[in-house]
């Protein structure tokens, strides 16, 4: 089953494209009560807690009962779309609708609920009543945005100012129609027993002293995993070093995707050395054809150069993914991976990985961002360098399907 962290995609209510390429601080702080957390001794400098979250199976739960089967997540779980919408009511119905539509006309189309959840984890998500405050209350989810810096302009605070009466109406019908019963009775004691389970084997695990060697950024010492029973087929990154994720996927599965999510923002905005990057692979001929014609539904191709953003956000981070986990001994084969991941898209993963490890940046480490930064301005990451590279990894065949 695929693994996606639709971060720069991400422009949920009219927020920024780049509203996740940001900020490595939780916001919403450690939710109380019945949290596994990992006991690994004083040489492990990464700090986990695992938990349920009721906010973000209700996210879920809204996209399940409004969208239909061409949003993966609704598709996923459609088994359960009947007694969602039976919770919600007619008028609950209708509010959930607008709700998911104005995700989807702002440039979510397939992945609506890790945008929802993106927003929602601004703020409280222990308790039902938590979101429904959130949108509810005058000025919660504003604050919580304004800190994590997700206001792109103007628009996106009128966008804003729209949506949260839908949302508090969809939540709020949720919460009538009795979804908390049934998630403490059906979901949260399997999520809790999970919970354990994924913290004892993230216990040993010092995941950010790998990703110390590859980033010049702050890293918190806390990685929180939330576990939900409707985010499947997504693992996602919220705000702060925080994830949602399933219990239903395989254990190593998980450990990866928090590896993955931990190394998003990779193309930091206030940085000069993004600026550059993109200046050159905006005009990449290889990358432009693979952003118009990589499967949107993936969450990586919104429109025009951004999509190129996007492809190479998501590449350098699997690049760099495969090679901390393989230093954890949790790797993977990655030529079969790229091969089938989203469709074959990720080329410029593929390059990125291979000329890691032919530089020795791999086993050396270094600031990931600048290494990028001096291998587009050298050639080495661009034009025939970039195709001979990747070629290298899955294939030439792989590599020129791509080409218009």
């Amino acid at each position: 089953m695929n693994r996606r962290s639709f971060i720069v995609s991400s422009t949920a209510i009219g927020l920024s494209p780049l509203s996740f390429l940001g900020g490595c601080t939780s916001l919403a702080g450690t939710e109380s009560g019945g949290q596994a957390m990992s006991s690994a001794g004083v040489a492990n400098s990464t700090r986990w807690t695992v938990s349920p979250a009721i906010g973000f199976d209700a996210c879920f739960a809204l996209v399940v009962a409004a969208a239909d089967n061409s949003v993966m997540q609704a598709n996923a779980h459609a088994d359960q779309r009947d007694t969602f919408r039976a919770m919600l009511g007619a008028e609950g119905i209708t509010a959930a609708e607008r709700l998911i539509g104005a995700l989807q006309a702002s440039g979510q189309g397939s992945t609506p609920g890790p945008a929802l959840a993106r927003v929602v984890s601004v703020g409280k998500i222990a308790a039902l009543q938590d979101v429904i405050d959130t949108f509810a209350i005058d000025g919660l989810l504003e604050n919580g945005l304004n800190q994590a810096r997700l206001f792109e302009n103007e628009r996106a605070r009128e966008n804003l100012q729209r949506v949260r009466p839908i949302a508090t109406a969809a939540f709020g019908a949720l919460k009538e129609g009795g979804f908390e019963e049934f998630w403490k009775t059906r979901d949260e004691p399997r999520l809790r027993e999970a919970s354990v389970r994924l913290a004892s084997e993230l216990a040993g695990i010092d995941m950010l002293a790998e990703h110390r060697r590859y980033l010049a950024r702050p890293l918190e010492a806390n990685v929180t995993i939330y576990l939900s029973e409707l985010s499947e087929p997504h693992a996602m990154r919220i705000s702060g070093q925080r994830m949602v994720t399933s219990p239903n996927l395989p254990s190593i599965t998980n450990r990866r995707a928090a590896v993955h999510e931990a190394i998003h923002t990779l193309l930091d905005i206030n940085r000069p050395e993004t600026e550059r990057i993109l200046e050159r692979l905006n005009k990449e001929p290889l990358l432009k054809s693979v952003a118009r014609n990589a499967n949107a539904e993936f969450g990586y191709t919104s429109q025009g150069e951004a999509s190129v953003r996007g492809i190479v956000e998501e590449g350098g981070v699997q690049a760099l993914e495969a090679v901390i986990n393989a230093r954890l001994d949790q790797g993977r084969d990655q030529s079969a991976y790229w091969l089938e991941q989203d469709g074959g898209m990720h080329i410029f993963a593929a390059a990125t990985f291979a000329l890691m490890q032919t530089t020795g940046f791999a086993e050396r480490g270094g600031d990931m961002l600048s290494w990028m930064d001096a291998k587009t301005a050298s050639g080495d990451l661009q034009g025939t360098s970039l195709h001979d590279l990747a070629s290298s990894v899955v294939g030439t065949t792989a590599v020129d399907r791509w080409l218009d």
